[in-house]
């Protein structure tokens, strides 16, 4: 790596610090539109089948209160139906409408249409470059998971290897 450790916690320091400016300003219309009704709505927009509301609470980081809620909104608003399955009645899946769906784009249409404006004051070359980057950090982060897992693979085969190993000593030992 270029640079030494300290010279990187300093800049790590400035990235959190710019990061968290970021979202200071972006405030809790981003949030919403990912935890509230917009999240639950876009999740099932994008699911091939039915989710129960435990899957969009997992999806969406939401408790299973705040997904009572949200449903309960979307289905007096005529956007979701819920449906007990005929096999088991504890179970229930949740559906969108056609109207529904047609929220779903609207949303989309309006969130590609402020994310445009707001590219468009960076400019391109600017965009370009944070695409640049922001493909770099995911792969660097896809390449760190990978080498995490394959560390506790390795792990886990090691552990299974000395527990082999610690039972045959203990079977000569006999």
């Amino acid at each position: 790596m270029e640079g030494d450790s300290e010279d990187f916690r300093a800049l790590a320091q400035e990235v959190l610090e710019e990061f968290g400016a970021l979202g200071r300003r972006m405030g809790s219309r981003m949030q919403n539109a990912r935890r509230g009704e917009h999240g639950v709505i876009h999740a099932l927009a994008c699911s091939a089948s039915p989710l129960t509301p435990s899957e969009l609470a997992a999806l969406g980081h939401l408790s299973s209160a705040r997904v009572a809620n949200v449903l309960r909104s979307l289905e007096e608003k005529g956007l979701v139906t819920r449906e007990h399955s005929q096999a088991d009645r504890r179970r229930v899946t949740v559906s969108l409408t056609e109207a529904g769906r047609a929220e779903d784009k609207r949303h989309k249409a309006e969130f590609e249409k402020l994310a445009s404006d707001f590219l468009a004051q960076l400019g391109e070359k600017d965009t370009r470059e944070m695409l640049r980057i922001l493909r770099r950090v995911n792969q660097t982060i896809d390449g760190n998971r990978a080498a995490r897992q394959a560390a506790g693979k390795q792990d886990q085969e090691r552990k299974r290897s000395e527990e082999h190993t610690s039972e045959l000593q203990s079977l000569h030992s006999i």
